[in-house]
Parts: C-alpha cells; sequence; structure tokens
C-alpha cells in the first residue's frame, strides 16, 4: 500500500469513528444528564446539600423544593419525601440511584400549579407506604408513588429505571384534576393495589418503556364524576408499554388515541391481561402496533359521560385482539350511536366462543373503506362492516390456522384461532369487488368466496335469514337505517324494521305504522310494534325468525315452517315451498338453552340502555 493510500486509509476510518462518536453522543440512549445546580443526599437521618443557598428547604427526611432549578437528588431513605412546591415551574429533579419511601405521604409530590420535569438515572425506586385506611384522617395522604396535584404537569424522562411502587397503599402514579403527565422517555415499571399509571386530566406517552401491573386499571385518563374541568384525554404516541390490569387495561373518560395518523411508526403495545384492554368514548388506532387480552370486550368505544359522538377508527397500524366478550364494540345510546370505521391498517379480531358476542359489535353504523381485517367469532351476534368484504361459514377450533389467499394464492392475512368459532368475515383493499378468495384452515383449502358488497346496520340483533335469529342481512341500526347494499326493509335495529322492538320506526310521538304498512321484526311483528293489517303476516320475530328481519317465516320462536293460522296471507302471497327450509317443529334442548341465553343478553343489553341496576 503506498503512503498516499495509506493516508487516505487512516483519514477515513478516523472520519467513521467521528461519525460513530457523534451519533452515540446524539443517541437519547447516552445523552447526557441535566447539570445539577445542588446535589441532595438522602440518609435515614436526613438530607445533606453539596452547597448552600436558596431555592429549597430541609426538614429532617423531607426535602421541598422551592425555586426553578435543576436539582440532582441521590442516596436512600425508608422515611423521606421530595415535593416541589405550588406554583413553582421550571424544576428539574434529577434522580439517581435514589431510593426513597413513606408511610405518612407520596415519597414525590408535584404541588398544585407546578411543572416539573424528573429525569432519571440508574435505579430509582419510590414507595408508597401509607395506609389506605388512612385517607379519610390523614391530612398528607397522597395515595401514589408519585402524585401530580391539581393543575400540575409533570414529564418522566431520562435513561435510568423508575419503580414506582404503590402495591402496599393505592396508586403507582396518580395526577389530579387537570394535571398533565407525560412518559417521554426512560424505564417506567408501575405495581399498584388500585390504579397503575392515572391522571384526571391528561396522560401522555411518547417514549420510553412502560410496565404496568395494576388491580384495577392500569394506564388511565379518568376524572371523577363531578370533576367537569379535566379533559379525560389519553394519548399513546411511542413507547414500548406493557400491561396487566384486573380491570380496564388502558382507559380514557373521552378521547384515547395512539399513533400519528399516516405514520408508519409508532407504539408498540401488549396488554397481557384485562377485563376490557382498551376504552375510551372515541378510540383512534393510528399506527404502531398492540395485541389486547381482554376476559370481557377488548376495543370498547363507550362511556356514560360525553356529549360527542363514541366511535372506534382504526387509521393505521398493526393490531390483534384476543377476547372473551364483543372484539370490537362500540356502544352509545340513542343521541350518540356507536360506530367503527376501518381505514386503514391491519386488525384481527378473536371475539367469545358464545353467541352472545360479537367479534364485531355496533349500534349504529360501521364501515370498511381501508386495510385489512379479519373477524373470527360465532354467528350468534355476528356482524361486518359495511364495504366490500367476505364471509366464510366454517367450524374451527383452538390451535387452528386461519388464512385467506386471493386467487393467486398470495397469503392476505392469518391467524392461529383461540377458541371455538364459525363465523370468518374478511375485508382487504388488496382485493376488489368481485374477486375470489379462499379460506385455509391448516394449509388446506376450506371454502371459496367472491368478494361483495356486505352491510353496514348495526343494532343488536337483525338475524341471517329466517330460523332461529330471523331475517335476510346484518343487523340493522339501533335506530333502524337501512345498510347500504341490503334489501331495504331487513335492517333491524332497536324500533326499525327487522328490529328487536319491530315495526316502522314511531316518531316521537309514537305514532303506529301507516296504515298498508307492515310492522318486521321484533316478536311477532314487533315486540313494541302494532299488529299487521288484516290478511298480513307479521314478518320475524316469532314466526320468521326469533331475532327479527323477514327471512323465511315460522310459527314458532325456532323458525319452523308452520304458517300462522290467523291473518294468514291470500293465496296468491304465500311464499313458494322451495322458499321455506325444512327444520323440525320440536323444539331442542340446544335452541331452548340458545334462546335462553340470547333473552338474557337482551336483559343485559335493555338494563345498560336504560341504566337500570
Amino acid at each position: 500500500m503506498t503512503t498516499t493510500r495509506k493516508r487516505d486509509f487512516a483519514f477515513t476510518a478516523a472520519l467513521v469513528v467521528m461519525a460513530l462518536l457523534i451519533g452515540i453522543m446524539a443517541s437519547p440512549a447516552y445523552a447526557a444528564a441535566p447539570t445539577a445546580d445542588v446535589t441532595f443526599t438522602f440518609t435515614d437521618s436526613g438530607v445533606t446539600a453539596s452547597a448552600s443557598g436558596t431555592g429549597w428547604e430541609i426538614s429532617g427526611t423531607d426535602l421541598t423544593i422551592t425555586a426553578s432549578g435543576t436539582y440532582l437528588i441521590t442516596g436512600s431513605a425508608s422515611e423521606g419525601s421530595v415535593k416541589v412546591k405550588k406554583n413553582v415551574t421550571g424544576v428539574t429533579l434529577v434522580l439517581s440511584d435514589l431510593t426513597l419511601a413513606s408511610s405518612k405521604t407520596a415519597p414525590v409530590i408535584i404541588g398544585k400549579g407546578a411543572e416539573a420535569t424528573i429525569y432519571t438515572l440508574g435505579t430509582v425506586t419510590l414507595t408508597d407506604k401509607e395506609d389506605a385506611s388512612a385517607e379519610s384522617t390523614n391530612e398528607d395522604f397522597e395515595g401514589a408513588a408519585i402524585k401530580v396535584k391539581s393543575g400540575a404537569s409533570l414529564t418522566l424522562t431520562g435513561t435510568g429505571t423508575l419503580n414506582a411502587d404503590g402495591t402496599s397503599c393505592k396508586n403507582a402514579i396518580k395526577g389530579a384534576s387537570e394535571a398533565v403527565i407525560t412518559i417521554a422517555g426512560g424505564t417506567v415499571n408501575a405495581g399498584a393495589a388500585n390504579n397503575g399509571i392515572a391522571s384526571d386530566g391528561e396522560l401522555i406517552i411518547t417514549g420510553g418503556t412502560v410496565n404496568v401491573a395494576a388491580a384495577s386499571d392500569g394506564i388511565k385518563a379518568d376524572p371523577d364524576d363531578d370533576d367537569t374541568a379535566s379533559k379525560g384525554n389519553l394519548t399513546i404516541l411511542g413507547g414500548t408499554i406493557t400491561v396487566s390490569a384486573g380491570d380496564d387495561a388502558i382507559k380514557a373518560l373521552y378521547d384515547l388515541t395512539i399513533g400519528t395518523e399516516g405514520a408508519s411508526a409508532g407504539p408498540s403495545i401488549t396488554v397481557t391481561k384485562s377485563y376490557e384492554a382498551l376504552e375510551g368514548a372515541r378510540i383512534y388506532l393510528n399506527s404502531g402496533s398492540g395485541s389486547f387480552t381482554a376476559s370481557d370486550d377488548g376495543v370498547n368505544a363507550a362511556t356514560s359521560r360525553t356529549t360527542n359522538e363514541i366511535a372506534l377508527y382504526i387509521n393505521g397500524g398493526t393490531w390483534f385482539v384476543n377476547s372473551d366478550g364483543d372484539g370490537l364494540d362500540a356502544g352509545g345510546d340513542s343521541n350518540l350511536g356507536g360506530s367503527i370505521y376501518m381505514n386503514g391498517g391491519t386488525m384481527i379480531v378473536l371475539g367469545a366462543a358464545n353467541n352472545g358476542n360479537g367479534a364485531i359489535d355496533y349500534d349504529t353504523t360501521g364501515t370498511f373503506s381501508g386495510g385489512t381485517i379479519l373477524s373470527v367469532g360465532t354467528n350468534g351476534m355476528a356482524q361486518t362492516l359495511g364495504g366490500s368484504g367476505a364471509v366464510f361459514s366454517a367450524n374451527v377450533t383452538k390451535g387452528t390456522t386461519i388464512s385467506v389467499k386471493d386467487s393467486s394464492g398470495t397469503e392476505l392475512v392469518s391467524t392461529t384461532a383461540q377458541k371455538s368459532a364459525n363465523h370468518i368475515y374478511f375485508a382487504s383493499d388488496a382485493v376488489s369487488l368481485g374477486d375470489t378468495v379462499t379460506l385455509y384452515l391448516n394449509g388446506a383449502k376450506s371454502s371459496s368466496a367472491t368478494i361483495d358488497t356486505t352491510t353496514s346496520g348495526g343494532g343488536m340483533m337483525g338475524g341471517f335469514g329466517g330460523g332461529m335469529m330471523g331475517g335476510r342481512g346484518q343487523m340493522g341500526g339501533m335506530n333502524g337505517q337501512i345498510p347500504s347494499g341490503s334489501d331495504t326493509e331487513q335492517s333491524g335495529g332497536l324500533f326499525g324494521r327487522g328490529g328487536m322492538m319491530g315495526g316502522q320506526r314511531p316518531d316521537a310521538s309514537g305514532e303506529a305504522p301507516s296504515e298498508g304498512e307492515m310492522p318486521q321484526g321484533g316478536f311477532g311483528g314487533g315486540m313494541m310494534g302494532e299488529a299487521p293489517s288484516d290478511g298480513e303476516m307479521p314478518q320475524g320475530g316469532f314466526g320468521g325468525g326469533m331475532m327479527g328481519g323477514r327471512g323465511q317465516m315460522g310459527a314458532n320462536p325456532f323458525g319452523g315452517s308452520e304458517l300462522p293460522t290467523e291473518n294468514a296471507p291470500a293465496a296468491d302471497e304465500a311464499p313458494a315451498v322451495e322458499e321455506t327450509p325444512a327444520v323440525e317443529s320440536e323444539v331442542t334442548e340446544a335452541e331452548t338453552n340458545a334462546f335462553i341465553a340470547w333473552l338474557q343478553s337482551i336483559i343485559n343489553y335493555l338494563k345498560n340502555l336504560f341504566n337500570i341496576q
């Protein structure tokens, strides 16, 4: 090698090393900690400061910050606390290998109206040892390892690990009315006897690693009933998050936003245990990925305290839902409705293995306009989204590999069943109307279907075309709106045609259907509808399917083949014999059990609808 080449090689190597060093120094994982104005060291006998000055107060093992500045805090105390005084802003607490516990108050308190950042170095452990039964008598009680008081804001970041331990009292990290908590970096481990990380005002996660184990809710923004000032919004834009919760894992009273719409990156979220994995009045799944396990609903758009819409928006990201209740649920009241909109991303949802829940459940509107969705559940309460898609009827058991491929054999989506199912719905913008898609089970071809127009009507009932569950088409809207791409008189809904309460929808004054119109659905033409005119026959309900809709017209609640003897139609109006399914008129034990289960779901639905305890 010539001298010139040696020089060039050395120069290039130096540049590479410099670039690597610059990259390492710029990396958040190696970012330098803020430079402290003073260092405080905790021991069981007290707190010592590295310099004299103002801006803080020390009383035994309690430290109060009274002025803006950067303070490094280290050491260990079995009884001690750090507090940022009320309305003090511009405070950075650098917690470095700190172990702090308190039995009389929170180990760290951000006072009312204060603003602070906690930067962690090494391992920081904060333990709330307060007696929860003394909450009403102890004026210093805070009920959290970190308490952010009313109107205050706290940002958690750094390169270390923060262990917030509320397992002996209540919460790990708690924000009061109008408080804002932001997690931007570092590792946060939150354990709690009640809620893990909660803020009545707002909770925002933009980065870091967050692990929560809570006996009640995991991560939430949910103000008290009498708190009308707090926003109650939860936003997760980044980070790696794992939650195990005894109740809801991730919850917002109002808006729950995950990821950034249009972005390719986002948070990674795993819910290993929950009653409901995600809950909020409006839920936006924009980007990122998530796996959600729930003993009840997987993703639940619902609330009892909002004047806005109740809806689930799936705009992007990759999501997997495994629930023992409804998979995706959007349920509201008669004013707010409950809608599901799929605009992009990938959603695989596995619903309950019973007919009392659906993999997809919405009260008003469901639309598909982009992305890919695979819904696996049972047909008792099954719904699809309005748009284009395909439905397969196939029996699967736990462990069955489910795959959908296009006509060229390209796999479009796949999953493994976690329980028994017999209804599979698929929609994707990777195929078009008229295309053929094929369902494979355990690698073997099961059946093929044509991508067709699917219906969107919402509502709890509606049925599947005669027989036990009534009418044709999907399950109409709560107010009986007509789904796109379906027969206009077969929509279902609470008051609409084919619905649980049957009849044409009455207006506010309770008008009956106009003369010549026929109540459809409900119990014999509508549980609350008018009787049909002479010569007309009730369709749906008791005679035509237990859950309404036109469907085939049976005589018994389970969709039998006999026609009613009273008010029978004229001979030229009777359906052709071949249109009537050959169903045994004897009611089996299985059918009786199914009817009882369905009736119980109706009772539960009405109790929730009218807030009956």
